[in-house]
C-alpha cells in the first residue's frame, strides 16, 4: 500500500478508537440526562431549511454525560433531509456488557435494495475496571456476505497506565505485527508517544511519528512537538510545535503555534493566542495574531470577544478581524441553554456592515438544535410510574397515547409534541394538579417523536417511538 494512504488509514483507525474509547470509559450515566435528538439546519440568506438529522437510542439506565459529549447509545441513526423528505444514511449500533462498558460498534449505511448495510465492525475486551485489553476491527465482504478481520490491537500497561499499543492484520491463518504504539511518563505525565510501523521492504521499523511533551518546573506542559516521517528519506523529522505560557492565574495567557521550515532548519512562527481573563478566571479577549513571513514579526488578525449568563454558560463569542487600521465585526457563535445548562441551540452568524445586523451564517450547518430526554422513557403502562409522569403505551403502533403527569406544586403547564428536527406537530395544555392528556397519534408515521411538559417548576422531556 502507498505510504501516505495506509498511514491516513492508521491514522483513521486511531481517531475512531480514540472517540470510542472515551465513550467506552463511561459508565452508566443517570437515565434523567439522555442526548436524543440533534438536529441541523441551512440558511440560504432568506429562510432556514432542515438538512439533516440524528436520533439517538438508549436502553436501560445508560445515558449522556453532556459534559465530555459521551453517550451510552444502543442505536444512532443519521438521515439527510430535502423539503420534508428524510433519507436515513448512516447507522451505528451498540452492544454493552455487564458493566455497561462498550462491547461491540458496529457501522452500517443505507443503500441498495432500501436496506441496511454492514461496513464496520468493532469488538471490545476489557482488563479489570475500564482498561482495554485488545480491540478487533472487522470489515464487511458484500460479496460473501462475511465479517473479515482488518486489525487487531492488543493494550499493555505498567503501572495502571498505557505503555504499548501493539497492532497486528492477519495474513492466513496467523496475526503479524504490523506497528505499535509506545508511551512514556515522567512524574505522572506523558512524555511521549511513538507510533512505528513495520517497513516490509526495508524488513525494518519506521518511526511515522513522535509527540513529545515537555513540563516546566510547576508540572504544566509548555511545549508540545510533532515529528513525522518523511516518506522519502525515511527520517523522521520535526513538523509542528506548540509553546505554552502561563499567567498568574496558572491559566494559558498565550499559546504559540509553529511549523518546521526544513530549509532553513528552524520553526517557523504560524498562530500567536493570547487571552485575557475575567475576575471568575472565564475567558473574556482572545487575540490571535498571525505569522508575516516577508516582514518576520507577529502580526495582528482576529479578536474574540467572550460573553456567559449568570450559570457561566458561553452564550456568545464574536469575532473581530483586523482590517487596517481597526478590528471590524466579522462573525458570531451563539448558545442558548435549557434550565438544566444543556445547550439546546448553536447558531452562526456573520456580520453585514452595510445594515449593521448579524445575518445567520449561509452554510448548510448555519444551525443546530438539542434535544434531551429528562426522564427513562420506556414504559409499558399505566401502573409503571417514572417521577410524577407517565407516558404509555411506549412504543405503540395504535391511534392514541396517556400522559399522565402529576405536579406537586399545582402550577399548570403546557405540553409539546414535536418531530425529531424540533418541528412543533401540536401542543396542549395541562390544568393544575394532576391530569391525564389522550394524545391522538394515529396520524403520525413510524418513527421517533418527542414529547414535552413545562410546569413553572421544571421542565421534562420523553421520546415516544410510533411503530407501525
Amino acid at each position: 500500500m502507498e505510504a501516505g494512504t495506509y498511514m491516513n488509514s492508521v491514522k483513521k483507525s486511531l481517531i475512531l478508537l480514540i472517540m470510542i474509547m472515551s465513550s467506552a470509559k463511561l459508565l452508566a450515566q443517570k437515565p434523567e440526562v439522555r442526548l436524543i435528538a440533534e438536529s441541523t439546519y441551512g440558511h440560504n440568506g432568506t429562510t432556514f431549511y432542515a438538512t439533516d438529522t440524528t436520533a439517538y437510542e438508549y436502553n436501560g439506565i445508560r445515558g449522556s454525560n453532556i459534559a465530555t459529549q459521551t453517550h451510552l447509545y444502543d442505536t444512532c441513526t443519521y438521515w439527510t433531509i430535502a423539503g420534508s423528505s428524510l433519507t436515513p444514511k448512516t447507522r451505528i449500533r451498540r452492544t454493552y456488557d455487564a458493566f455497561d462498558r462498550i462491547a461491540t460498534h458496529t457501522a452500517e449505511v443505507f443503500g441498495l435494495s432500501l436496506a441496511w448495510h454492514n461496513r464496520v465492525r468493532y469488538e471490545y475486551k476489557y482488563q479489570t475496571g475500564n482498561l482495554f485489553d485488545s480491540v478487533f476491527e472487522w470489515r464487511w465482504d458484500t460479496l460473501a456476505s462475511i465479517w473479515n478481520l482488518k486489525r487487531v490491537q492488543v493494550y499493555s500497561y505498567k503501572a495502571g497506565v498505557l505503555d504499548t499499543i501493539h497492532w497486528f492484520r492477519p495474513i492466513s491463518s496467523t496475526l503479524a505485527i504490523e506497528g505499535y504504539d509506545v508511551y512514556t511518563y515522567i512524574a505522572g505525565n506523558i512524555a511521549s508517544h511513538t507510533l512505528q510501523i513495520r517497513n516490509d521492504s526495508l524488513l525494518q521499523w519506521d518511526v511515522w511519528e513522535e509527540e513529545r511533551y515537555h513540563y516546566n518546573t510547576t508540572g504544566r506542559l509548555d511545549t508540545y512537538t510533532v515529528h513525522r516521517l518523511n516518506y522519502t528519506t525515511l527520517q523522521t523529522l520535526p513538523a509542528n510545535r506548540e509553546v505554552y505560557e502561563y499567567g498568574s492565574n496558572g491559566k494559558v495567557s498565550s499559546h504559540y503555534y509553529y511549523e518546521w521550515n526544513e530549509p532553513a532548519l528552524r520553526w517557523e512562527g504560524d498562530y500567536w493566542h493570547y487571552f485575557f481573563y475575567n475576575a471568575n478566571n472565564t475567558i473574556d479577549i482572545e487575540t490571535v495574531n498571525y505569522w508575516d513571513i516577508i516582514a518576520q514579526q507577529w502580526g495582528p488578525q482576529s479578536r474574540y470577544y467572550y460573553y456567559y449568563d449568570a450559570k457561566l454558560n458561553i452564550t456568545d463569542i464574536a469575532e473581530t478581524r483586523f482590517f487596517f487600521p481597526n478590528y471590524e465585526n466579522f462573525s458570531k457563535q451563539t448558545w442558548v441553554y435549557n434550565s438544566k445548562n444543556h445547550p439546546t441551540r448553536y447558531s452562526k452568524y456573520y456580520w453585514i456592515a452595510a445594515t449593521a445586523f448579524w445575518m445567520p451564517e449561509q452554510s448548510t450547518n448555519s444551525q443546530k438544535n438539542y434535544y434531551y430526554e429528562y426522564e427513562n422513557s420506556h414504559i409499558a403502562s399505566a401502573t409503571d410510574t417514572y417521577n410524577d409522569w407517565n407516558l404509555y403505551p411506549n412504543p405503540t403502533g395504535g391511534s392514541m397515547v396517556t400522559l399522565a403527569a402529576t405536579n406537586h406544586n399545582y402550577n399548570s403547564g403546557t405540553v409539546w409534541l414535536t418531530d425529531i428536527q424540533g418541528r412543533l406537530l401540536r401542543n396542549y395544555q395541562l390544568l393544575a394538579g394532576t391530569n391525564q392528556l389522550l394524545i391522538p397519534v394515529g396520524d403520525l408515521v413510524q418513527g421517533i417523536y418527542m414529547l414535552t411538559i413545562k410546569f413553572a417548576d421544571k421542565e421534562m422531556t420523553k421520546t415516544l417511538t410510533i411503530a407501525r
